[in-house]
């Protein structure tokens, strides 16, 4: 993963499950290589909320399943 935010302004949320699920994390500022997991679910929710956006690259990510 990679992301890029405004701190002030841009949030990543990532939830496990898909709708109601406990939060696994929010995420903002600059992030690189870290990975995330469901414990209940094997779905995840990715929820970007970008407020600015100004001179920061964003967001990818990579999927897998284990």
């Amino acid at each position: 993963m990679l992301l890029e935010a405004n701190s002030c302004c841009d949030h990543l949320l990532l939830t496990d499950g898909y709708v109601g699920g406990t939060i696994i994390a929010n995420l903002t500022g600059e992030i690189s290589g870290k990975y995330y997991y469901t414990s209940i679910s094997n779905t995840m929710r990715v929820s970007w909320q970008p407020d600015e956006g100004v001179n920061v690259r964003g967001l990818m990510m990579s999927f897998w399943t284990k």
